[in-house]
């Protein structure tokens, strides 16, 4: 035989690589389809996380309020106590 391959040795090589070829694809299109999965998946989470920091947000600015509410009642309630206290003579006389 002579340097030349023989048709069926290149028949085999070309099986060969066609099968190659057939699994590299598969093997891209099942990591192509597991990808997708994480970016929708990363996405969900991402929504996820912007509805908890704007529900974290609201709850913060209706403690604040609460807070803000509660400071002025102190102040009414300090007021009254001293005015309070005044009137008794603050247990001095």
């Amino acid at each position: 035989m002579d340097h030349e391959a023989s048709p069926r040795a290149i028949d085999r090589r070309l099986d060969s690589i066609s099968k190659l070829l057939h699994t590299g694809m598969k093997i891209l299109a099942e990591q192509q389809y597991r990808i997708n999965a994480l970016i929708d998946s990363q996405v969900r989470a991402d929504q996820r996380l912007t509805q908890l920091a704007e529900a974290q947000q609201s709850a913060q600015q209706r403690t604040d309020q609460k807070f803000a509410e509660l400071a002025e009642a102190q102040k009414a309630t300090e007021a009254a106590l001293q005015a309070f206290l005044r009137r008794s003579g603050n247990g001095h006389e």
